[in-house]
């Protein structure tokens, strides 16, 4: 069971990677480092109150 995990882990992995290196120079970067790091302050903000 563990290694089905890890297997479709891997794979899952290997498709977003595919995937992305396909969209990597349509996606605008400023617009990608604002959605960065405002999802870095909020999971950083529910770590300190919630975790």
């Amino acid at each position: 069971m563990r290694y089905l995990i890890l297997f479709l882990i891997v794979i899952t992995h290997g498709i977003g990677v595919g995937v992305g290196s396909r969209f990597a120079g349509k996606i605008p970067v400023q617009r990608l480092k604002a959605f960065i790091a405002i999802f870095s302050v909020g999971l950083s903000l529910y770590m300190l109150f919630v975790a």
